[in-house]
Formats: structure tokens, C-alpha cells, sequence
């Protein structure tokens, strides 16, 4: 499966679920800024301005955050495989 698609992300305080997909996620940010939030052996960030593309692999847990709630982020996704693009997974504890 192939699709893209436009999202607008909500203001970091607004977003609870962290999500992963089993499909290869790449985009870019088109307005706005990115901070995706992922768990490896613990918390990463990494920073993306407009224009910036990202990677997500199938079953990185993660999520997508907006930093500025003054602003609207827009991001272009494509994805690439199969099954569902997202699933809500909990939260690992605030201190991981």
C-alpha cells in the first residue's frame, strides 16, 4: 500500500496517546514545527523545522508533537506497506 496524507498536529499539552504503525512513515513538515517524541531504550526528541524530512520505521513507538500551540503544524506523511497506519498504544510512566 502507498497513501499520503496531510495531518495537523495539536499543541503538545493536547496530545496523550503515543502511536506506532506498521507501515514505513516519511514526511516532511510543511508549516510549523516538529518534535517527535520516540522510545528507544528510553525518551528521544528530535527537532524538525519546515522542510525537514523524517523516517519513521514500522513499530517505532512515537509520536508527533507541536511545540508551539500558537501555531498550526501541518505535516505530509506517506506511507509505504501494509495494515493499519497507526495503533494507540499506552503511554510508557512519566519517568522512563
Amino acid at each position: 500500500m502507498l497513501s499520503s496524507r496531510s495531518h495537523k498536529s495539536l499543541p503538545e499539552s493536547s496530545r496523550d496517546g503515543i502511536i506506532t504503525g506498521l507501515a514505513n512513515s516519511a514526511g516532511s513538515s510543511s508549516q510549523g514545527r516538529l518534535q517527535l517524541e520516540y522510545f528507544l531504550r528510553r525518551k528521544e526528541m528530535a527537532d524538525l523545522n519546515v522542510g525537514d524530512f523524517f523516517h519513521i520505521p514500522p513499530g517505532l513507538v512515537h509520536r508527533d508533537l507541536n511545540p508551539n500551540k500558537d501555531l498550526e503544524l501541518v505535516v505530509v506523511n506517506i506511507l509505504v506497506g501494509s495494515g493499519p497506519s497507526v495503533i494507540n498504544v499506552d503511554s510508557p510512566s512519566r519517568g522512563d
